[in-house]
């Protein structure tokens, strides 16, 4: 009485198993489950009452593509009866990178073992992996517990490097030659999990420097000819010796190289004399079929042919250059996709370094004050507004303090979200280390304000408190700060309007302050407050190919869009291993003390600071921007991508927000005459097979697509549109944007790997190249996170109330709940690796619905079916935060007798 049933289960589950079931046998979870009779009642929540209206609640468990599990885990309860070892180099697991795997080792009888697991008495000390790595690699290990070491060999299993036993972070150096490897993961004095992640190799040219992945033009290359005794005294001929090979001369100049083209009328001598053979066995070999890809394969060739002669100095591609964004030298910029998604990049360039100064203010759960990417980016005269001492978690009420001392949202972990969203706004840039800030080349500074406290929560009236201190209104703190806010960033809400909020907002509005808030995470077109109040800018969130993310809330109140991610994939930059969350800083407090990290999260509260941070580019190049200014050239098209439907719409609102355009609507410059894209790049991952591509023209007046190629034969482009023409005056019946649809096919005899392609479109007025992504990896629909507890919670306490394991299908769990009582819920996953019987710890897989960062509650009072959300391991890239769920309260005790449950 009293106790958590689901300890009762898992007890009853196990003891089942092994006096019952001794070898592979099992009835299974859903006959174990609510099974009858006295001993599983409490487990099934006397569900099974017929006094009782009961429903069914089902829908799948989603995880990224790459992701694997470590075949021999401690947890006793999963449906593999037995571990498949991988102890040597001889039984090594063999891996397909990019790869995110979760693990667990363990030495033999070790303290923190949980003894009844699979592997405590004799330990598993080590697990082998095998892969076929490429040049730039890079293995990484987060140890969540006790020291575990690190070790990578060659294919003749001889140590090339290692890194000595320790918690948290490991990294090897990156990978230098292609090949095969062998990784070891081992325990040192006791029990831990792991995440091992094999990131996927940056794009290299071949051996001889070239490739046709590289931007040359296709058909003409660059020679210099040695000089002889000959040329001395007659002068230089070396356009003749072009000539004579078949080789037509573009340009040259008196002295210096040639220009030089492949003329197809001039091929059949050209390759005579080269003594080449023709390019078709190459291309059949490499699945290439495309005009483009040939043509610069077939240079590539010729290129080589010519650098084999005795009288050739050099031959070269002509090599394309553009204007050098800039970028900054931040460690992990390179994963932070969503920046290229809304042209940060090229805002960055328009900007002077050091321009404005500009506060945005935060009002969260604070922010940590300490971290190495945040302290120098914070004003001195932040505030915790929140009165109540318990939900401060601080031992005070309201304090001049703002440092985050934990929200313990996830049963004794803390989310630190107003630290996330910090970083994303103005993290340090360029500084060598952790992450980029989106108004990093600005004097942009933060204002931590304390609205949220325990459980993430906050009361309205701290809220708007703290918003009246951010805009220099009078408030309850009797203080003001030293300058008051340019922006309000609110990663916040609720379903419930107030007339208080709404006269607060207004007044801020009157005040100068723009305001940005999270449009909400229930995937519906619920309102959320303060979001929806006209004076308020409304993000939704999409994914890396701008599409709206399942969580996302829309509605006629959805202002723009902004990157929020999608945990439940991987597929930006050709599937990097990661998945595809907003990165930024975080903390950990899962240990005995906080430590700083940098970590992927997802969520409208991810998309709203990319606003908020495009908005303080904005001021600091126009100090004198106001609300009603913004608005208007956001409702002008000045600042978006249109995206989804023409004009504004319901889950977009204006379209996603465009760096680039609002910095120079806001300088006062004119916005080019140009195609522009609604994404920098398409990304199909694994199992993607078809995106919407929106191309808008940008600036004044019309232009035309006259052309439309791909140099890849497995990429197709159709529009329904008849006419290709745009035009920006709304006179006309033509469209500033237009929506194209993009398919990819992955032909059987593709080998494993990451394909690319190009997307060329020419216009009128410019030419614009979109980068196609595909990863073919045939073991990727045995993606795996192993054995998944899913569970229906209560939302109060957190206790379960029904569960159901499940194993992964085709890379998903599909799950179903029968018997249900009406009621509210809470809707979990993860797993159990290390037989704790706590889910979702420390390197262990988790995930709620519809987002673990912000889930939500569930009312079952009818069949609810397609409730899919994701679950996958924690990928952090300093220490990692652990999400925990408890599974049981107090001591099991297992006899013959039956059950005993211990206080």
């Amino acid at each position: 009485e009293g106790s958590d049933p689901m300890r009762i289960f898992l007890s009853f589950s196990n003891f089942w198993r092994k006096r019952v079931f001794n070898k592979k046998g099992m009835l299974g979870w859903a006959l174990l489950f609510c099974l009858g009779g006295g001993l599983l009642l409490a487990a099934c929540y006397n569900n099974n009452s017929s006094s009782k209206t009961t429903y069914r609640v089902s829908g799948t468990v989603s995880i990224p593509g790459h992701t694997a599990v470590d075949s021999d885990v401690n947890d006793a309860w999963s449906d593999v009866p037995e571990p498949v070892g991988n102890n040597s180099f001889e039984d090594a697991q063999v891996l397909t990178p990019p790869v995110i795997l979760g693990g667990f080792v363990t030495t033999a009888k070790a303290a923190n073992c949980a003894q009844d697991g699979r592997l405590c008495s004799d330990g598993d000390p080590s697990d082998y992996y095998q892969a076929a790595l490429s040049e730039n690699q890079v293995i990484n290990l987060y140890v969540s517990d006790t020291d575990v070491s690190l070790k990578l060999y060659d294919a003749d299993q001889v140590l090339l490097s290692s890194v000595p036993a320790a918690s948290g972070n490991l990294i090897l150096p990156a990978i230098e030659t292609d090949g095969d490897y062998y990784i070891q993961v081992e325990a040192q004095n006791g029990a831990s999990n792991y995440i091992l992640t094999i990131t996927s190799s940056a794009s290299m040219a071949a051996a001889t420097g070239l490739s046709p992945d590289q931007d040359f033009v296709p058909g003409e290359f660059i020679v210099r000819f040695k000089e002889t005794k000959a040329d001395n005294k007659s002068g230089d001929d070396s356009a003749l010796k072009a000539q004579l090979l078949g080789l037509t001369v573009a340009s040259q100049s008196d002295s210096g190289p040639l220009l030089v083209r492949i003329q197809d009328d001039q091929k059949t001598v050209l390759y005579q004399n080269l003594k080449l053979n023709s390019l078709v066995n190459h291309i059949t070999k490499n699945n290439v079929s495309a005009d483009k890809r040939l043509a610069k394969l077939e240079t590539i060739q010729t290129i080589l042919a010519m650098r084999a002669r005795s009288d050739v100095l050099y031959a070269e591609p002509n090599y394309i250059r553009k204007a050098l964004a800039i970028t900054p030298n931040d460690e992990y910029y390179g994963l932070q996709w969503h920046y290229p998604l809304i042209y940060l990049p090229e805002a960055w360039d328009l900007i002077p370094a050091g321009t404005g100064s500009v506060v945005v203010a935060v009002v969260d759960t604070g922010v940590l004050m300490a971290h190495p990417d945040l302290s120098s980016q914070l004003t001195s005269d932040g505030y915790d507004f929140i009165d109540d001492p318990e939900m401060a978690n601080d031992g005070d009420g309201r304090d001049d303090n703002p440092n985050d001392p934990g929200d313990k949202l996830h049963n004794g972990v803390s989310s630190f979200h107003g630290t996330h969203v910090s970083g994303t706004i103005a993290a340090a840039t360029d500084n060598g280390s952790g992450v980029a800030g989106v108004a990093w080349r600005t004097n942009t500074k933060i204002m931590p304000l304390r609205a949220l406290g325990l459980n993430g929560e906050g009361t309205s009236f701290d809220i708007i408190e703290a918003v009246k201190y951010a805009a220099g209104l009078s408030n309850v703190s009797g203080l003001l700060p030293d300058q008051k806010a340019d922006i309000i960033n609110l990663s916040l809400g609720g379903s419930a309007s107030s007339k208080a909020e709404q006269d607060v907002y207004d007044q801020v509005r009157a005040n100068g302050v723009i305001v940005v808030a999270a449009a909400g995470n229930d995937g519906s077109n619920t309102p959320l407050y303060p979001a929806s109040y006209s004076s308020v800018i409304s993000v939704s969130a999409v994914d890396s190919n701008a599409e709206l993310t399942s969580y996302s809330n829309y509605g006629a109140t959805i202002d723009v869009a902004a990157p929020g991610g999608d945990l439940s994939r991987d597929v930006n930059g050709g599937g990097d291993g990661y998945p595809d969350g907003i990165l930024s800083t975080l903390g950990d407090d899962s240990g005995a003390s906080v430590t700083y990290a940098y970590a992927f999260l997802e969520g409208t509260s991810m998309a709203t600071p990319h606003v908020a941070g495009v908005c303080a580019l904005m001021k600091a190049v126009k100090p004198d921007l106001t609300p009603d200014e913004f608005d208007a050239f956001l409702i002008a098209g000045n600042l978006t991508t249109d995206i989804g439907e023409v004009g504004k719409d319901t889950q977009y609102g204006n379209g996603l927000i465009d760096a680039y355009s609002a910095v120079l609507s806001a300088q006062g410059g004119d916005i080019p005459t140009v195609l522009k894209a609604s994404v920098s790049a398409l990304n199909f991952g694994t199992d993607l097979n078809g995106l919407s591509l929106s191309l808008q023209m940008m600036g004044v007046g019309n232009l035309s697509i006259t052309s439309v190629s791909m140099d890849a034969s497995w990429v197709e482009v159709r529009s329904e549109n008849s006419s290709l023409d745009l035009d920006t005056d709304p006179g006309t019946d033509t469209p500033p944007t237009i929506v194209f649809d993009v398919s990819v096919n992955r032909p059987q005899d593709f080998l494993d790997g990451t394909y690319s392609a190009t997307i060329t479109f020419d216009t009128t007025e410019n030419t614009l190249n979109v980068p196609v992504s595909m990863q073919i990896i045939s073991t990727d629909s045995n993606s795996n996170a192993g054995y998944q507890y899913i569970a229906l919670l209560d939302p109060n306490t957190q206790k379960i109330q029904y569960m159901v394991g499940a194993t992964a299908q085709n890379g998903r769990y599909s799950y179903q709940f029968d018997n249900v009582a009406a009621g509210s819920y809470l809707l979990v996953a993860g797993t159990d690796m290390d037989n704790d019987q706590i889910i979702g710890d420390p390197g262990e897989a988790y995930g709620m619905y519809l987002s673990k960062e912000e889930p939500v509650t569930i009312n079952v009072n009818s069949d609810l079916a397609q409730l899919d959300f994701s679950s996958g391991f924690m990928v952090k890239l300093s220490n990692s935060l652990g999400t925990r769920l408890k599974l049981r309260n107090g001591i099991q005790k297992i006899s013959n007798s039956g059950i005993m449950l211990q206080k």
